[in-house]
Parts: structure tokens; sequence; C-alpha cells
């Protein structure tokens, strides 16, 4: 399975584990909690999806310039071969990690949240 990642000056094609994705959404419902009567619920559409991305890389260079993309604040949009991927436009809210592994070559982890 392929997954390319491509930013304004930028595009990295890598092997992705998506199986390590895991999308999440906060609900944004305020209760409001009423002495002696039932509470009344402000309704808030739930906010962004994040997830914490891992990001197998052949190579040092792939994953250095994957990393810098994200370090840079620009949006990254990351394509699937063949499949929808769960979030299409990302940016890095969090931590940007790459560190080798002797098994899977460059591992890079990044906190993403999507945005429109």
């Amino acid at each position: 399975m392929s997954t390319t990642f491509t930013w304004p000056g930028g595009t990295v094609t890598a092997s992705c584990d998506l199986s390590s994705l895991a999308t999440t959404r906060r609900a944004r419902v305020i209760v409001h909690e009423i002495l002696d009567d039932a509470p009344i619920f402000t309704l808030r559409p739930a906010g962004p999806r994040t997830a914490a991305l891992r990001i197998y890389c052949t190579t040092h260079a792939d994953a250095t310039l994957l990393a810098a993309g994200y370090g840079d604040g620009l949006t990254v949009t990351i394509t699937d071969d063949g499949e929808a991927p769960l979030i299409a436009d990302t940016i890095a809210t969090d931590q940007i990690a790459l560190h080798r592994s002797q098994i899977l070559g460059w591992v890079l982890e990044v906190d993403i949240t999507e945005v429109a």
C-alpha cells in the first residue's frame, strides 16, 4: 500500500501503516446544570478530527522532507492508493517525532488535525 503526502513545495510517497491511524473528534455540547430542574444543553458541532499518524519511510531523505513539510506549518494532503483517506488535509498540532527502526526503516510520528 502506498500513501502520498503533498504540500506546497513538496511530495513524498511512502509506505504507511494506516492501521495506526485512529481518528477522534471531541464533542462540544455544553451541559448547563440547573438547580432542581432538568439540565439544558447547548448543542454545537463536534470539533475537527485529530489523530496520531505513524508513517514508515524507506529513506531518510523522504522522512526528513515530510517532517519538514509538517514542521513548516503547511497543510499536508494525504491520499492513498485505491482507498479514500480517513483524513485528507492535515496540519501538525503537537509532536513531530522521527526515529530509525532497524526493522521498519525511518518512522515519522505526527499528531495531526484535519483542516477545512
